[in-house]
């Protein structure tokens, strides 16, 4: 039988103040320039202060603030009066004492060393027909983490890959007219948690709805959930805890009246 190694609940020594905080400034920048009367370029600075209020060490302190930076540039786009919408973006944040969950201590947590995320994004957004609109974005997120406290933090509960897409059909006329339907799919990369051994795999899940309105008073509307029925973690922690399986598959159906 395999044995765990057992690790005491409570804390260990007297509270520690970790920081005096009378005031911290914390700036923004951001500029935009209309390219073309269509496209738009942007860029933005955005510095990290964030105070670990609460959160305590197993050594007996609390945790140092985090603090860092967030730089952001990419364009946007917008065509045919708003009927189309392209964005595209290049992100980089860093920052230092982020606060986890303590690997050996579950009550309590420590703090991350310098992390950098990195990556970017696209997205479109549009009505391609009347009544038909269409959603679709992509993320690459990259994720260094440095810690001498513990041998592994995975990608801090990110995957380097997320999709999702979405599109909705509005019955314009007819006698179907007042019917809509809608499907969408997202789909994620492997997901690396606390422990190198603590690795959700890749995913995809499939939604969908129908509604239909009787009159500008009432509405009913289907919202279908995870279709498919996959199994799956929304996030991996450790090996012991923390891991939160996501719902199954479930219908919720509304009716609405408004006078």
């Amino acid at each position: 039988m395999r044995s765990f190694r057992k690790f005491p609940l409570h804390r260990r020594g007297k509270w520690i103040n970790q920081a005096d905080l009378r005031g911290q400034l914390t700036p923004y920048l951001g500029t935009v320039y209309q390219i073309t009367p269509n496209i738009s370029w942007y860029a933005s600075y955005a510095s990290i202060f964030t105070p670990a209020v609460g959160k305590q060490s197993y050594g007996g302190g609390g945790l140092a603030p985090q603090e860092g930076n967030q730089v952001e540039t990419g364009f946007k786009a917008e065509y045919f009066h708003g009927r189309l919408n392209l964005s595209s973006a290049l992100f980089r944040m860093e920052s230092i004492n982020q606060p986890v969950q303590d690997p050996y201590h579950s009550q309590f947590y420590v703090t991350t060393g310098p992390i950098r995320r990195q990556g970017w994004e696209a997205q479109v957004d549009g009505q391609i027909l009347p009544g038909l609109d269409v959603s679709i974005g992509y993320t690459y997120l990259d994720t260094k983490v440095s810690n001498a406290k513990v041998n592994d933090f995975g990608g801090v509960f990110s995957p380097h890959h997320m999709f999702k897409s979405w599109v909705h059909y509005n019955v314009q006329d007819g006698f179907l007219k007042g019917l809509n339907v809608g499907a969408g799919i997202d789909a994620n990369s492997n997901l690396r948690g606390s422990y190198a051994t603590t690795i959700q795999g890749g995913y995809m899940t499939l939604d969908a709805m129908a509604g239909y309105r009787f009159n500008r008073h009432l509405r009913l509307q289907l919202n279908a959930t995870n279709l498919t029925n996959r199994y799956y973690y929304e996030r991996a922690s450790g090996q012991w805890q923390f891991n939160f399986p996501a719902a199954p598959r479930s219908f919720m159906a509304t009716l609405r009246a408004n006078y």
